[in-house]
C-alpha cells in the first residue's frame, strides 16, 4: 500500500514543479489614447473573463504638444510567475511605463512601486521632463470596467470628475 501512495505522489510532485502557474487574471492586452494636447493615456487589459476591464490605468500629464512626437512601443503581456507584464511608449529620453507583477499585486508606474490593492488609476506630472522631476501620484481605485466603444480612460474621466478637474489643474 505504501509503495502505491509513492507511485501516486511522486508524479503528481513532478507535475507540480513543472508547471509554471500564470496568474488568474492575466495580462492580455494593452491600450493607450491621447485625451488632449497635454495628457495622454495607457493601460493594461485583463482576460477576457474579466469583461474588457482594465487592470491598470495611468494619465501622463506634460507640457502641451509634449506626446506629438514618434513614439517606439514596447510590450510583455501573458507572463509567467514571477514575470512582470509591462507596457512602454520611448520618445529619445522620454519613458512611459506601466507594469503589474505577474500576481497581480503590485503596480509599476515610471518603475515605482504600489499596491494594486490600494490604487489602480495614476497620475503622472511632468511626464516630459526627467524622471526625477516627474511626480506618480495614486488616484485609488476606480472601476475599469468597459461599457461602451470609448476607451477607458475617457470613461473613467467622466464617472470621476475629481480625477478630471485634477488633470485639468
Amino acid at each position: 500500500m505504501r509503495w502505491l501512495r509513492a507511485a501516486v505522489l511522486v508524479p503528481l510532485l513532478a507535475l507540480a514543479v513543472n508547471a509554471r502557474p500564470v496568474a488568474a487574471d492575466a495580462v492580455e492586452g494593452i491600450g493607450a489614447f491621447p485625451l488632449s494636447d497635454s495628457v495622454v493615456s495607457l493601460w493594461l487589459l485583463g482576460s477576457p473573463q474579466e469583461g474588457k476591464r482594465a487592470l491598470l490605468l495611468v494619465y501622463f500629464k506634460g507640457t502641451p504638444g509634449w506626446h506629438d512626437r514618434r513614439w517606439e512601443t514596447d510590450f510583455k503581456i501573458n507572463v509567467e510567475a514571477g514575470d512582470r507584464a509591462y507596457y512602454r511608449l520611448v520618445s529619445g529620453d522620454i519613458v512611459l511605463g506601466i507594469m503589474l507583477s505577474s500576481d497581480l499585486r503590485t503596480a509599476y508606474v515610471q518603475d515605482r512601486p504600489f499596491p494594486l490593492s490600494e490604487n489602480n488609476t495614476f497620475m503622472v506630472l511632468r511626464a516630459d521632463g526627467a524622471p526625477d522631476a516627474q511626480t506618480v501620484i495614486p488616484l485609488g481605485r476606480t472601476d475599469l470596467a468597459s461599457r461602451k466603444d470609448e476607451p477607458i480612460s475617457v470613461q473613467v474621466l467622466r464617472a470621476n470628475p475629481d480625477i478630471a478637474r485634477r488633470l485639468v489643474d
